[in-house]
């Protein structure tokens, strides 16, 4: 027989510690329960800003890099013209001063019917360059690795620089060749999170320049 009363201290001290106990046990199945919640929260967070088949976040090319604009082919007879129209959009909100340049062996036989301008802000501007294939050229027979045509380098520089790679080829029969591209010229303010991941490198020195 017991000595001690149902109704004693230690009765109701004995159960005061298990009613603890169960408390303590339900607590630890939320805390499991919301933790397992949180972790699934993040995982979407992560895999919303990350690609979900590589599990990593790509680092882009620095906004400080020149930006291509594209890449456009031609096919041309002798005497053809082809024509390429750029519509350049100042999309800051203060004025910038813009250039157009052909540069290379071959820019000269692009014209350009503007060279040179200002646009003010959200100001948009069509620039036309033309190539006309010169009369005086010789058909060559290239190589597998080269082409009986013209690579050309179409530079806009403004905020930021814009490149476009133009290629013109010789042709027995002319395909229309007349193209309208898009350069909407705008800064970077905002500071990504793989800023810091980022540092300007410069090139090694050319081999005919070392000591």
């Amino acid at each position: 027989m017991s000595r001690c009363k149902p109704n004693s201290i230690f009765s109701d001290f004995d159960q005061a510690l298990k009613n603890l106990f169960a408390a303590q046990l339900s607590l630890g199945r939320e805390t499991l329960n919301l933790l397992g919640l949180a972790c699934h929260s993040s995982q979407n967070l992560i895999d919303s800003y990350c690609p979900p088949v590589s599990k990593h976040c790509d680092i882009p090319e620095p906004c400080w890099m020149p930006q291509k604009i594209g890449e456009v082919c031609c096919t041309l007879r002798k005497c053809d013209v082809g024509e390429i129209c750029l519509l350049i959009s100042n999309e800051d909100f203060v004025s910038h001063d813009y250039q157009i340049q052909v540069p290379g062996e071959h820019g000269k036989l692009v014209n350009i019917n503007t060279d040179s301008f200002t646009l003010g802000p959200k100001e948009r501007r069509m620039v036309s360059l033309k190539f006309a294939w010169p009369k005086d050229h010789q058909v060559s027979d290239p190589g597998c690795c080269e082409k009986d045509g013209y690579e050309l380098l179409i530079w806009v520089v403004g905020c930021n620089k814009h490149y476009l790679n133009w290629h013109i080829e010789a042709g027995e029969s002319a395909k229309p060749c007349c193209y309208e591209l898009a350069v909407a010229d705008k800064p970077d303010y905002t500071l990504h999170w793989y800023n810091h991941f980022q540092a300007y490198r410069p090139c090694t020195t050319p081999l005919n320049k070392e000591g």
